[in-house]
Protein backbone atom coordinates (compact mmCIF):
# COMPACT_ATOMS: atom_id res chain seq x y z
CA UNK A 1 0.00 0.00 0.00
CA UNK A 2 1.56 3.19 -1.15
CA UNK A 3 1.15 5.79 1.22
CA UNK A 4 1.67 9.69 0.53
CA UNK A 5 2.41 12.97 2.85
CA UNK A 6 -1.02 13.77 3.40
CA UNK A 7 -2.30 10.76 4.07
CA UNK A 8 0.65 9.26 6.37
CA UNK A 9 -0.13 10.02 9.80
CA UNK A 10 -3.89 8.44 9.99
CA UNK A 11 -2.57 5.42 7.70
CA UNK A 12 0.11 4.94 9.51
CA UNK A 13 -1.97 5.13 12.93
CA UNK A 14 -4.48 2.38 11.49
CA UNK A 15 -1.59 0.16 10.12
CA UNK A 16 -0.40 -0.21 13.97
CA UNK A 17 -3.75 -0.97 15.52
CA UNK A 18 -4.52 -3.53 12.30
CA UNK A 19 -1.27 -5.22 12.86
CA UNK A 20 -1.98 -5.09 16.92
CA UNK A 21 -5.27 -6.56 15.57
CA UNK A 22 -3.98 -9.29 13.85
CA UNK A 23 -1.71 -10.11 16.27
CA UNK A 24 -4.44 -10.46 18.62
CA UNK A 25 -7.01 -12.41 16.64
CA UNK A 26 -3.91 -15.09 15.89
CA UNK A 27 -3.22 -15.61 19.55
CA UNK A 28 -7.16 -16.08 20.13
CA UNK A 29 -7.37 -18.54 17.29
CA UNK A 30 -4.49 -20.65 18.89
CA UNK A 31 -6.21 -20.38 22.24
CA UNK A 32 -8.74 -22.33 20.67
CA UNK A 33 -7.09 -24.96 18.83
CA UNK A 34 -5.30 -25.80 22.12
CA UNK A 35 -7.02 -24.38 24.59
CA UNK A 36 -4.34 -22.93 26.68
CA UNK A 37 -3.54 -19.41 27.75
CA UNK A 38 -0.17 -19.83 26.37
CA UNK A 39 2.00 -22.79 24.50
CA UNK A 40 4.64 -21.98 26.84
CA UNK A 41 4.91 -20.74 30.58
CA UNK A 42 6.35 -17.03 28.98
CA UNK A 43 2.92 -16.18 27.54
CA UNK A 44 1.11 -16.42 31.57
CA UNK A 45 3.41 -13.13 32.68
CA UNK A 46 3.02 -13.42 36.52
CA UNK A 47 0.75 -16.27 36.58
CA UNK A 48 3.80 -18.77 35.28
CA UNK A 49 5.40 -19.19 38.91
CA UNK A 50 1.67 -19.73 40.48
CA UNK A 51 1.22 -22.73 37.86
CA UNK A 52 4.40 -24.05 37.74
CA UNK A 53 3.98 -24.11 41.91
CA UNK A 54 1.00 -26.22 41.25
CA UNK A 55 2.24 -28.36 38.68
CA UNK A 56 5.08 -29.50 41.47
CA UNK A 57 2.78 -29.92 44.43
CA UNK A 58 0.66 -31.99 42.29
CA UNK A 59 3.41 -34.23 41.49
CA UNK A 60 4.27 -34.19 44.96
CA UNK A 61 0.95 -35.26 46.01
CA UNK A 62 0.40 -37.80 43.16
CA UNK A 63 3.85 -39.79 44.64
CA UNK A 64 2.49 -39.40 48.30
CA UNK A 65 -1.33 -41.13 47.26
CA UNK A 66 0.48 -43.58 45.11
CA UNK A 67 2.72 -44.51 47.87
CA UNK A 68 -0.06 -44.79 50.19
CA UNK A 69 -2.44 -46.73 48.32
CA UNK A 70 0.25 -49.57 47.75
CA UNK A 71 1.02 -49.65 51.60
CA UNK A 72 -2.56 -49.69 52.15
CA UNK A 73 -2.61 -52.83 50.10
CA UNK A 74 0.29 -54.09 51.82
CA UNK A 75 -1.82 -53.72 55.43
CA UNK A 76 -4.71 -54.81 54.39
CA UNK A 77 -3.11 -57.92 52.93
CA UNK A 78 -1.49 -58.57 56.26
CA UNK A 79 -4.81 -58.42 58.05
CA UNK A 80 -6.13 -61.06 56.21
CA UNK A 81 -3.16 -63.14 57.00
CA UNK A 82 -3.82 -61.95 60.74
CA UNK A 83 -6.92 -63.00 60.72
CA UNK A 84 -6.15 -66.58 58.87
CA UNK A 85 -3.80 -67.45 62.10
CA UNK A 86 -6.66 -66.28 64.74
CA UNK A 87 -8.89 -68.89 62.65
CA UNK A 88 -6.03 -71.34 63.47
CA UNK A 89 -5.24 -70.82 66.56
CA UNK A 90 -9.39 -70.84 67.33
CA UNK A 91 -9.29 -74.23 65.93
CA UNK A 92 -6.30 -75.46 68.00
CA UNK A 93 -8.20 -74.00 71.05
CA UNK A 94 -10.41 -76.64 70.25
CA UNK A 95 -8.44 -79.42 69.67
CA UNK A 96 -6.67 -78.42 73.19
CA UNK A 97 -10.50 -78.91 74.90
CA UNK A 98 -10.34 -82.10 73.32
CA UNK A 99 -7.10 -83.77 74.30
CA UNK A 100 -8.01 -82.73 77.97
CA UNK A 101 -10.53 -85.77 78.32
CA UNK A 102 -9.67 -89.04 78.60
CA UNK A 103 -8.21 -89.80 74.74
CA UNK A 104 -6.82 -93.49 73.71
CA UNK A 105 -3.16 -92.81 71.98
CA UNK A 106 -5.00 -92.59 68.62
CA UNK A 107 -6.90 -89.92 69.16
CA UNK A 108 -3.67 -87.89 71.11
CA UNK A 109 -1.74 -89.11 67.87
CA UNK A 110 -4.65 -87.36 65.39
CA UNK A 111 -4.73 -83.82 67.67
CA UNK A 112 -0.92 -83.80 67.17
CA UNK A 113 -1.63 -84.30 63.63
CA UNK A 114 -3.76 -81.44 63.17
CA UNK A 115 -1.34 -79.38 64.95
CA UNK A 116 1.27 -79.71 62.68
CA UNK A 117 -1.18 -79.11 60.19
CA UNK A 118 -1.89 -75.95 61.67
CA UNK A 119 1.55 -74.91 62.19
CA UNK A 120 2.30 -75.28 58.80
CA UNK A 121 -0.69 -73.29 57.36
CA UNK A 122 0.51 -70.89 60.05
CA UNK A 123 4.28 -70.43 59.15
CA UNK A 124 2.45 -70.37 55.23
CA UNK A 125 0.70 -67.43 56.69
CA UNK A 126 3.71 -65.72 58.16
CA UNK A 127 5.64 -66.45 55.20
CA UNK A 128 3.12 -64.42 52.43
CA UNK A 129 4.27 -62.59 49.82
CA UNK A 130 2.65 -59.21 48.18
CA UNK A 131 3.89 -58.08 45.72
CA UNK A 132 7.11 -60.17 45.36
CA UNK A 133 7.62 -59.07 49.17
CA UNK A 134 7.31 -60.57 52.07
CA UNK A 135 5.24 -59.50 54.39
CA UNK A 136 6.57 -59.89 58.28
CA UNK A 137 10.26 -59.83 57.15
CA UNK A 138 10.22 -56.00 58.02
CA UNK A 139 12.83 -54.11 55.75
CA UNK A 140 14.37 -57.48 54.31
CA UNK A 141 11.85 -57.83 51.87
CA UNK A 142 13.36 -60.63 50.31
CA UNK A 143 14.35 -62.46 53.00
CA UNK A 144 12.01 -65.68 53.91
CA UNK A 145 10.84 -64.53 57.33
CA UNK A 146 10.03 -67.84 59.14
CA UNK A 147 12.51 -71.07 58.75
CA UNK A 148 10.41 -73.97 60.22
CA UNK A 149 13.54 -75.87 60.89
CA UNK A 150 14.71 -73.57 63.47
CA UNK A 151 11.86 -74.32 65.68
CA UNK A 152 12.55 -76.71 68.79
CA UNK A 153 11.85 -80.46 67.79
CA UNK A 154 10.14 -80.61 71.11
CA UNK A 155 8.54 -77.23 72.48
CA UNK A 156 9.30 -76.77 76.40
CA UNK A 157 6.98 -75.97 79.14
CA UNK A 158 7.01 -73.14 79.66
CA UNK A 159 6.92 -72.00 76.00
CA UNK A 160 10.03 -70.44 74.94
CA UNK A 161 9.88 -66.82 73.85
CA UNK A 162 13.06 -67.50 71.76
CA UNK A 163 12.82 -65.97 67.80
CA UNK A 164 15.80 -67.88 66.10
CA UNK A 165 13.32 -68.78 63.59
CA UNK A 166 13.06 -65.64 62.34
CA UNK A 167 15.13 -64.84 59.36
CA UNK A 168 14.23 -61.10 58.41
CA UNK A 169 14.88 -57.59 58.93
CA UNK A 170 14.72 -55.27 62.35
CA UNK A 171 12.81 -52.43 60.91
CA UNK A 172 9.53 -52.30 60.17
CA UNK A 173 8.05 -51.22 56.87
CA UNK A 174 7.14 -46.97 57.19
CA UNK A 175 6.10 -44.70 53.95
CA UNK A 176 6.52 -40.82 53.75
CA UNK A 177 3.18 -39.67 53.33
CA UNK A 178 3.79 -35.80 53.35
CA UNK A 179 6.72 -33.61 53.93
CA UNK A 180 6.22 -33.93 57.27
CA UNK A 181 4.22 -37.46 57.88
CA UNK A 182 6.24 -40.69 57.84
CA UNK A 183 3.83 -43.89 59.21
CA UNK A 184 6.15 -47.07 60.30
CA UNK A 185 3.49 -49.91 59.83
CA UNK A 186 3.08 -53.56 60.15
CA UNK A 187 4.40 -56.26 62.14
CA UNK A 188 7.46 -58.45 62.26
CA UNK A 189 7.40 -62.48 62.11
CA UNK A 190 9.15 -62.22 65.22
CA UNK A 191 6.72 -59.73 67.65
CA UNK A 192 5.55 -61.08 70.41
CA UNK A 193 2.13 -62.29 68.62
CA UNK A 194 3.69 -64.28 66.09
CA UNK A 195 6.04 -65.98 68.34
CA UNK A 196 3.38 -66.73 70.88
CA UNK A 197 1.23 -68.38 67.78
CA UNK A 198 4.15 -70.54 66.77
CA UNK A 199 5.63 -71.65 69.99
CA UNK A 200 1.90 -72.65 71.08
CA UNK A 201 1.34 -74.21 67.92
CA UNK A 202 4.40 -76.44 67.77
CA UNK A 203 4.28 -77.31 71.52
CA UNK A 204 0.75 -79.54 70.54
CA UNK A 205 2.14 -80.17 67.66
CA UNK A 206 5.16 -81.89 69.41
CA UNK A 207 4.16 -82.57 72.87
CA UNK A 208 1.33 -85.20 73.69
CA UNK A 209 -0.93 -82.86 76.30
CA UNK A 210 -3.17 -85.38 76.68
CA UNK A 211 -1.14 -87.35 79.26
CA UNK A 212 0.98 -84.03 80.37
CA UNK A 213 -1.12 -81.89 82.44
CA UNK A 214 1.80 -79.16 82.87
CA UNK A 215 1.62 -79.36 78.86
CA UNK A 216 -1.81 -79.05 78.73
CA UNK A 217 -2.48 -76.02 81.05
CA UNK A 218 0.17 -74.62 79.19
CA UNK A 219 -1.14 -74.87 75.94
CA UNK A 220 -4.53 -73.75 77.26
CA UNK A 221 -3.46 -70.70 78.16
CA UNK A 222 -0.79 -69.86 75.30
CA UNK A 223 -3.80 -70.29 73.07
CA UNK A 224 -6.10 -67.77 74.67
CA UNK A 225 -2.60 -65.18 75.08
CA UNK A 226 -2.18 -65.66 71.12
CA UNK A 227 -5.51 -64.95 69.89
CA UNK A 228 -5.76 -61.72 72.34
CA UNK A 229 -2.54 -60.61 70.80
CA UNK A 230 -3.35 -61.08 67.30
CA UNK A 231 -6.67 -59.74 67.27
CA UNK A 232 -4.55 -56.44 68.59
CA UNK A 233 -2.60 -56.83 65.66
CA UNK A 234 -5.61 -56.75 63.97
CA UNK A 235 -6.99 -53.37 65.46
CA UNK A 236 -3.54 -51.80 65.19
CA UNK A 237 -3.24 -52.75 61.36
CA UNK A 238 -6.71 -51.50 61.09
CA UNK A 239 -6.01 -48.16 62.34
CA UNK A 240 -2.74 -48.11 59.90
CA UNK A 241 -5.12 -48.82 56.91
CA UNK A 242 -7.55 -45.95 58.45
CA UNK A 243 -4.41 -43.84 58.10
CA UNK A 244 -3.40 -44.83 55.07
CA UNK A 245 -6.96 -44.07 53.82
CA UNK A 246 -7.18 -40.91 54.75
CA UNK A 247 -3.98 -39.60 53.65
CA UNK A 248 -4.97 -41.46 50.50
CA UNK A 249 -8.00 -39.40 49.96
CA UNK A 250 -6.58 -35.81 51.25
CA UNK A 251 -3.61 -36.46 48.44
CA UNK A 252 -6.35 -37.40 45.38
CA UNK A 253 -8.29 -33.86 46.99
CA UNK A 254 -5.71 -31.45 46.84
CA UNK A 255 -5.14 -32.95 43.18
CA UNK A 256 -8.23 -32.14 42.03
CA UNK A 257 -7.73 -28.52 43.84
CA UNK A 258 -4.12 -28.09 42.19
CA UNK A 259 -6.11 -29.28 38.73
CA UNK A 260 -8.92 -26.83 39.14
CA UNK A 261 -6.31 -24.21 39.93
CA UNK A 262 -4.28 -24.50 36.99
CA UNK A 263 -7.13 -24.87 34.75
CA UNK A 264 -8.06 -21.75 35.52
CA UNK A 265 -4.82 -20.01 35.11
CA UNK A 266 -3.85 -21.84 32.22
CA UNK A 267 -7.23 -22.77 29.89
CA UNK A 268 -9.18 -21.02 28.50
CA UNK A 269 -13.18 -20.51 27.71
CA UNK A 270 -13.11 -21.84 24.56
CA UNK A 271 -17.29 -19.78 24.24
CA UNK A 272 -15.10 -16.77 25.70
CA UNK A 273 -12.48 -17.23 23.13
CA UNK A 274 -14.89 -17.76 20.07
CA UNK A 275 -17.06 -14.64 21.19
CA UNK A 276 -13.74 -12.63 21.03
CA UNK A 277 -12.77 -14.14 17.74
CA UNK A 278 -15.41 -13.02 16.20
CA UNK A 279 -15.36 -9.27 17.64
CA UNK A 280 -11.65 -9.12 16.59
CA UNK A 281 -12.70 -10.39 12.83
CA UNK A 282 -15.20 -7.47 13.02
CA UNK A 283 -12.80 -5.11 13.84
CA UNK A 284 -10.23 -6.39 11.43
CA UNK A 285 -12.37 -5.98 8.51
CA UNK A 286 -13.32 -2.69 9.20
CA UNK A 287 -9.51 -1.88 9.67
CA UNK A 288 -9.26 -3.60 6.14
CA UNK A 289 -12.03 -1.14 4.87
CA UNK A 290 -10.50 1.59 6.69
CA UNK A 291 -6.96 1.29 4.88
CA UNK A 292 -8.86 0.73 1.71
CA UNK A 293 -10.50 4.09 1.84
CA UNK A 294 -7.30 6.33 2.99
CA UNK A 295 -5.60 4.73 0.34
CA UNK A 296 -8.27 6.11 -1.98
CA UNK A 297 -8.43 9.69 -1.44
CA UNK A 298 -6.88 12.01 -3.70
CA UNK A 299 -6.35 15.88 -3.46
CA UNK A 300 -8.04 16.28 -6.58
CA UNK A 301 -11.60 15.02 -5.39
CA UNK A 302 -11.33 17.91 -3.08
CA UNK A 303 -10.69 20.57 -5.12
CA UNK A 304 -12.99 22.71 -7.23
Amino acid sequence: MAIRVATFHTSSRILTETLRTQARLSELQLQEATGKVSTDYGGLGTSASRLLNLEVSKSRAQSYATAASLSLGRVEEMYDVCGSIVTVLTELRSKISQATGTLDSTSAAAIQDVARNLLGETILAMNRQYEGRYLFAGDAVNSLPVDEASLPATESVPISTDTAYYQGGSQKASVRLSNDEVLTYGYLASDTAFSKALHVLNLVATVDISSDDAAAAEANTAVLEAIDAMTTVQTMLSLHAQTLERVQQDQLDYIDYADSAASSIGEVDIAAVQVSISTYTAQLQASYSAIAKVAALRLSDYLS
